[in-house]
């Protein structure tokens, strides 16, 4: 019983940490801005990176390294967490990749369009 409230408490918290991080994205998005299909595509971004990062990082890495922590004295619980935040790294990099690419698809766009109001 204590191992599943454990367990449950883990996730719980998880999902709060992520909850907490997506809400600080957004709020940093959604701040001096006008929500535009840019705008929605780049919460877009910012969900789908913490949706992998919950995945990835609760069921995945932790849970594994949790799993044979017993028989291997708690090192796996070092490695879980070493690989844990390569991952969320690694997911960071994408989805800051992600959002230049995004805005240099919207500057050039607006570019475009002021050229052809000019030529007009």
């Amino acid at each position: 019983m204590v191992s599943s409230m454990k367990k449950g408490l883990g996730t719980g918290s998880s999902v709060g940490a992520q909850g907490i991080s997506l809400s600080q994205d957004i709020k940093g998005d959604l701040k001096h801005k006008k929500l535009n299909y840019y705008e929605v595509a780049d919460i877009g971004i910012y969900v789908g990176k913490n949706a992998v990062q919950l995945v990835g990082d609760e069921d995945a890495t932790m849970g594994i390294s949790a799993d044979i922590a017993p028989e291997t004295l708690g090192l796996p619980v070092v490695a879980g967490i070493g690989a844990s935040f390569i991952f969320n790294k690694g997911t960071d990099a994408v989805a800051a990749a992600k959002n230049y690419s995004l805005r240099r698809y919207k500057a050039r766009s607006t570019l475009d369009q002021r050229r052809r109001c000019e030529g007009s």
